[in-house]
């Protein structure tokens, strides 16, 4: 997912595109799903997608990552803001009351990505160099206090944010996500292998002083950004992966893992199942594989285990999001599972790929990655099928932009929160029918046309080598990328999404294999202008 990111720091502070009102926006139906209005989004049968609330009309909002429903019906909700640090905040909506405005609970943020009840009902939120913790009483936070401090953290850092989850005992289980994409920055291969990154701590805690560990215990090693963790009533501790960044969009698979101690998980030496990064077996001293592989590039962000009887279509399976923007992401998907929580197995598993070109229909493929399925076992059952609860999210114009799932949260009633990031939006899956299609096209926006979006040659090429390695549609059909639905929407009222990921986020700078030259930003500043100017978008004030 990283060189998402890299384009979207490439072209981004030379748009300006306040005119395109559609983009990055959902347009509700007609029909009320169970109390909210409906969105146009594809959900399984039984269900349907309301929205609760979105950037339209909720400035406050600017980039929710995950949220938490207090019993007096507030959520509670963490917005990282930008990729810039201090940013983020933590914001309360009555959301049972329509109209009603966020409220600032917490801001200057650095990194903010998740919040969660822990012991005693106290409320933790993480950012990316600390975790804290207060207690909610009479709508209002008391009692703010840091636990956890000094978490590795810094400006060139790749992953991060961090992710956490209470065991059984309320001990504090953390990601420490890899501070590059396959150990190439200023770290050792030792260091990278040892826990000192990419790896799951726990923090002991101690129930009579209700306080944590200052020492931490490296539970699990190789794990290059576990940013999806769930723990089964039976105790079994699931990680879902987010793999190496490899040009191919069909390598490497995401990974399920089952956490066990002093396991190693592969990274940065070992990808799929027991592929090692030089051709062969994963070597590597405690090499664990994984339970199950995903398909490839997803990026699951989050993942639950859904307990409730409102949804039975959902009773007793494993809920997770998938971030990632290539050809299999955009989408909320389901696992059975067995009576320890792990995704069932059979001898082989399909996913669906998004189309190739504007128009075109999803297609379904075998999973069939480097490596096969291992041969860890006798047992030929070794890959897990999922279900797709929200599928065929991608962008229709005046309709919906391409969805972007983060965090997952079954709220009190039952219903199943999801955030959306990328589109500042805050979804509702509940009791409903589900959304049927009309036939329709990814058409641009109004007003662009396909043609004045065309790129010259001069930048075709500076994509094509810059970007394409990990966004291989500016190879195939570059107007996937390029318009007004995905990196050139507006997500606020001054910048396009790409100006924010190009130019304005820090913390992760693109293109990946270093920042534009000064020749390559006028090549794609003077395609910007033509663009500007054949499209009718304002001209930005320098």
């Amino acid at each position: 997912m990283r060189l998402l990111h890299a384009l979207l720091m490439v072209i981004s502070w030379l748009i300006y595109c306040p005119l395109i009102a559609t983009a990055g926006t959902y347009q509700t139906l007609k029909e009320n799903c169970d109390g909210f209005p409906q969105l146009p989004v594809v959900s399984v049968e039984g269900t349907c997608v309301g929205l609760v609330i979105q950037r339209t009309g909720q400035p406050l909002l600017k980039m929710p990552r995950s949220l938490l429903q207090t019993e007096d019906n507030k959520l509670l909700i963490v917005d990282m803001g930008a990729w810039v640090s201090k940013r983020g905040q933590l914001l309360a909506l009555d959301y049972k009351k329509t109209n009603t405005p966020l409220k600032v609970l917490l801001s200057q943020l650095n990194l903010p990505h998740k919040i969660l009840f822990g012991p005693k009902g106290k409320i933790y939120i993480a950012e990316a160099n600390r975790i804290q913790r207060f207690e909610w009483k009479d709508g209002a936070i008391s009692n703010l206090q840091t636990v956890i401090d000094d978490l590795p953290y810094h400006i060139e850092y790749l992953h991060p944010l961090k992710n956490f989850i209470f065991d059984a005992q309320g001990n504090l289980l953390v990601n420490i996500g890899s501070s590059s994409d396959h150990c190439e920055k200023k770290v050792s291969l030792t260091d990278c292998i040892n826990g000192a990154e990419a790896s799951i701590r726990r923090y002991n805690y101690n129930k009579e002083t209700d306080s944590f560990s200052k020492d931490y215990e490296v539970v699990a090693r190789g794990l290059r950004n576990s940013m999806a963790l769930a723990i089964h009533s039976s105790g079994t501790f699931l990680q879902a992966e987010n793999s190496l960044d490899f040009p191919d969009a069909n390598e490497p698979y995401e990974e399920l893992n089952i956490i066990q101690p002093n396991k190693f998980y592969g990274w940065p030496v070992c990808y799929n199942r027991n592929v090692g990064i030089d051709g062969n077996d994963c070597r590597e001293a405690g090499y664990q594989q994984p339970w199950t592989l995903l398909p490839p590039h997803v990026a699951p962000l989050d993942m639950l285990y859904y307990q409730h009887t409102k949804l039975p279509q959902l009773t007793n399976t494993l809920l997770m999001s998938w971030h990632g923007y290539r050809v299999a992401g955009n989408r909320l998907v389901a696992y059975e599972i067995d009576g320890q929580g792990r995704p069932t197995l059979q001898q082989q598993a399909y996913f669906w790929r998004a189309p190739d070109q504007p128009g075109g229909k999803y297609t379904q493929h075998l999973m069939q990655p480097k490596g096969g399925f291992g041969n860890e076992s006798n047992s030929s059952e070794r890959v897990a099928q999922h279900q797709e609860i929200i599928s065929q999210w991608h962008p229709l114009p005046d309709t919906r932009p391409e969805g972007a799932p983060v965090g997952l949260t079954q709220a009190n009633d039952g219903s199943v929160f999801i955030v959306d990031d990328r589109n500042a939006a805050i979804l509702r899956l509940s009791n409903g029918r589900a959304y049927s299609p009309q036939q329709s096209s990814l058409a641009p926006a109004r007003g662009v046309s396909v043609k004045s979006l065309k790129p010259p040659q001069k930048v075709n090429t500076l994509l094509q080598q810059r970007c394409a390695h990990c966004h291989a549609e500016l190879v195939k059909g570059p107007a996937q990328l390029l318009n007004p639905n995905h990196w050139l929407q507006r997500v606020d009222s001054e910048y396009t999404l790409l100006e924010q990921r190009v130019f304005m986020d820090k913390v992760r700078p693109m293109p990946a294999d270093g920042q534009l030259t000064s020749a390559e930003k006028i090549i794609l500043k003077n395609w910007l202008d033509t663009i500007r100017k054949a499209a009718a978008f304002p001209q930005r004030n320098n």
